[in-house]
């Protein structure tokens, strides 16, 4: 079942599409509370208006934010922490893991301006650790949508569930890839384009250059499958060996550990070392829809013949 998003097809921004779907849980569950670190401005303002209540804002001080969210949510609230990309990962890391993780209480970080998108601001703004790190805690779910759409559909499940979660969202005019709100399904991948020679698995904003490569290799003649993988920490195994069962080969975008098969090879496909806007610092580090056709192309399966045609 399908829905149109709470806010008009043109929002283009993922946390647009967070706050707004929040704003309507909320409205309907008053154990929603949302806290912020003195962030969120032109964001959170009618969510605090029409539910204050509901929202606090901790100030600049995300280590005890963390403890405060960690010790409502012990109380039976359902509490959502929201920031810019690695302060409420990084900076409160020792809070999230004894206080949210290990004691299994119910809170949702949200973090905005994943990867590269608070580029200009430099490394202090960048997120690109943080999926790695969060995995690597016990009972912490991490999330990560490919655009409003996605957004607004895992919100939703978010207020049902009562798991301490790590919610990962872009910034700003992020591409809509889903034309209605697709059907998500827990630790399953969406599949977004149908081919027989491949597949790319892709989490997140990278989900368009997915996409792009995509094209790009449709017109040397090689269709691929390409899916979203909004459920990065626990995913669905079996659905992961169907889907390399089902076609030659699978390229993986998004960093993190699958089971190896005889059929798989995974190719990774990640920035470098080097620290450098959203998409011009996606380029410099190598980024690209070229990145991840070159990486099918030079495979070692000789099993997908893809030529070197000019694309």
């Amino acid at each position: 079942q399908t829905c149109a998003l709470p806010i008009s097809n043109r929002v283009k921004l993922m946390r647009d599409a967070f706050v707004k779907t929040l704003l309507i849980e909320a409205k309907k569950d008053p154990n929603i509370i949302l806290i912020t670190g003195d962030l969120g401005f032109g964001v959170l303002e009618e969510f605090q208006r029409e539910l204050p209540n509901q929202f606090i804002n901790s100030g600049v001080n995300e280590q005890t934010m963390m403890g405060m969210a960690a010790g409502i949510a012990s109380t039976g609230k359902r509490v959502f922490v929201y920031s810019i990309a690695n302060f409420p990962t990084l900076r409160c890391i020792e809070q999230i893991r004894n206080d949210v993780s290990l004691m299994n209480n119910p809170v949702v970080i949200v973090s905005v301006g994943a990867g590269y998108s608070y580029g200009s601001q430099g490394y202090t703004h960048h997120a690109l650790e943080d999926i790695a790190i969060l995995r690597a805690l016990p009972n912490i779910q991490v999330l990560v949508p490919a655009d409003p759409f996605e957004t607004q559909e895992i919100t939703k499940l978010l207020v049902q569930s009562n798991k301490p979660s790590y919610f990962r969202l872009g910034k700003s005019n992020e591409e809509i890839i889903h034309q209605t709100a697709p059907r998500i399904e827990n630790r399953k991948f969406i599949k977004i384009r149908t081919g027989k020679d491949g597949s790319i698995l892709a989490t997140g904003s990278v989900l368009k250059l997915a996409l792009q490569a995509a094209e790009l290799l449709a017109k040397s003649g090689s269709e691929v499958n390409v899916y979203s993988v909004p459920f990065v920490s626990n995913l669905d195994l079996e659905e992961l060996n169907k889907i390399s069962f089902d076609t030659d080969q699978l390229i993986r975008s998004l960093c993190q550990k699958f089971t190896q098969e005889q059929k798989m090879e995974l190719l990774e496909v990640m920035p470098t070392d080097d620290f450098y806007s959203s998409g011009i610092f996606m380029a410099l580090v190598g980024n690209t829809n070229d990145l991840v056709v070159d990486a099918i192309r030079n495979s070692r399966l000789k099993r997908l013949q893809i030529g070197r045609a000019h694309v």
